[in-house]
């Protein structure tokens, strides 16, 4: 079965849209990669000293910790989905 001229351009530019999206979307992982590794680990870094600093106080401060976890580890999944 033969494609028609219009049927082969409307492939050609939906193989050539993902192909684009595809090779970008690569390119941004191998730029950014090493930008989140860091970013990561200097947040995991402050959350220990933070922890290290309310080890002993007050069950509101502990609360504090949970909200800033919570909105670490949020930032964080959301720039590894891409996200942000």
């Amino acid at each position: 079965m033969l494609l028609k001229k219009q049927n082969v351009r409307t492939l050609a530019l939906i193989l050539s849209t993902l192909t684009y999206l595809l090779v970008g979307a690569v390119i941004f992982v191998a730029l950014e990669s090493d930008f989140e590794e860091t970013e990561s680990t200097k947040l995991l870094e402050e959350e220990l000293m933070f922890r290290q600093r309310s080890v002993h106080s007050s069950p509101a401060a502990q609360c504090n910790l949970a909200i800033f976890l919570f909105i670490l580890y949020s930032l964080i999944l959301s720039v590894l989905a891409g996200g942000f």
